[in-house]
């Protein structure tokens, strides 16, 4: 009698040990996605913060590039397509952090001209990790979009008027 109890007793703690280290298992496998999660949000901190678009409230079409991090972004190039000239490659060394750099679109294509189409605006990070954005996307990319033949370059800051950008701050995560 005493051997069947103490093999019952030897199945009931084989038995907890077991759902218990499945349950260690989930949420050990819990912590790792969060942690991965977390680390990725970290990473794209700076990137989610770096946006463009074309403004046409004023009455003039205006392309923004802001940067409402708090550090620079490097390595700044826009991709964009405009009937007229064909493709349009903007590049900048660099953008400061917390700015809004504003570009009246008749200083990079010719009056009439339709912008952006289908636009990217590739750069790199704090941290040196490069990224494109899209109107739609935020995706890491290994380096810069090479050029393609007919596109117009555009150096410098185009004439750009700078204003603070809103919402500027740590972006640490």
């Amino acid at each position: 009698m005493g051997t069947v109890i103490g093999a019952l007793a030897a199945i009931g703690g084989l038995v907890f040990t077991a759902v218990a280290t499945y349950y260690s298992a989930a949420v050990s496998g819990d912590q790792l996605q969060e942690s991965r999660q977390a680390a990725d949000r970290a990473e794209r901190a700076q990137a989610a913060r770096v946006s463009f678009w074309v403004d046409t409230e004023s009455g003039d079409r205006r392309f923004h590039v802001m940067n409402r991090s708090p550090d620079p972004v490097t390595e700044v190039s826009f991709r964009g397509g405009a009937p007229l000239t064909g493709p349009v490659l903007m590049t900048w060394d660099s953008l400061a952090p917390c700015q809004d750099f504003v570009i009246p679109v008749t200083s990079v294509v010719k009056p009439g001209a339709l912008m952006p189409g289908d636009p990217e605006l590739d750069f790199r990070d704090r941290n040196g990790k490069a990224w494109q954005r899209t109107e739609v996307a935020l995706n890491p990319i290994g380096h810069g979009v090479p050029p393609v033949d007919g596109t117009t370059y555009v150096a410098g800051k185009h004439g750009a008027e700078v204003h603070d950008a809103p919402d500027c701050g740590d972006d640490s995560g």
